[in-house]
């Protein structure tokens, strides 16, 4: 099976060429979580305006409403031909209520692609607004992820992402969502033996379980 690399688009209109671009080295597993954590106040605060619009269905400003209804969808180089909203809505580290409250607010702008990370703890909390939204489930493209990097050995990485992909359709459960479209490492293993061990939790996730139906990673 190919991997897929999926791109989340969060709340951008656009995405400029570069050139020459040059990737910094990427940041440790813990200096990540404390940036995502001391932001996360910031990010509910810059948020609040528009949650509490949303709540008291303050009409959304012209151009904005249904603002991604157009965008363009592709198909990706798997077996799934569900087509994938090339605009993705991201949840950052913030708790369930916000995390239901922006999500409502990015489904009636029109977002039909979501990733729901477990690095951002809220998975519950964007499970429960796919089912009060009342969207049928086909109509959106639901990606979650799992973390399991930090174990060594093919059975000890396998068993994590095991435990991994149970714990995302345990949240999921809270939105009455029984399978993903999509579910992606946050992080491969550190050598090849952990990666084979991550993967093939990942097929049987797929092939045994049938509880998603594209894999990818990240990072």
């Amino acid at each position: 099976m190919k991997l897929l690399i999926q791109f989340a688009i969060v709340l951008m209109p656009a995405i400029r060429s570069t050139s020459a671009l040059q990737l910094p080295s990427p940041p440790s597993f813990n200096d990540q979580l404390s940036r995502r954590s001391a932001v996360s106040k910031l990010i509910t605060s810059s948020t609040a305006a528009v949650t509490a619009g949303a709540a008291s269905s303050i009409p959304m400003p012209a151009g904005v409403a249904n603002a991604v209804d157009s965008v363009k969808q592709v198909t990706l180089n798997s077996k799934n031909k569900k087509p994938f909203p090339l605009a993705s809505f991201g949840l950052q580290v913030y708790d369930d209520d916000t995390a239901y409250r922006l999500t409502l607010t990015a489904l009636e702008v029109g977002y039909r692609n979501f990733f729901a990370s477990v690095l951002a703890g809220n998975q519950k909390g964007f499970a429960r607004a796919v089912k009060a939204s009342g969207l049928p489930r086909d109509e959106l493209y639901i990606c979650g992820t799992v973390l399991s990097n930090r174990v060594n050995g093919e059975q000890a990485a396998y068993k994590k992402t095991k435990q991994g992909c149970l714990e995302n359709m345990s949240a999921m459960a809270a939105g009455n969502i029984d399978k993903l479209d999509m579910i992606m490492l946050d992080y491969p293993g550190p050598n090849d033996e952990s990666i084979r061990g991550q993967w093939r939790a990942f097929e049987e996730m797929h092939s045994e379980d049938k509880t998603v139906d594209d894999l990818a990673v990240s990072n």
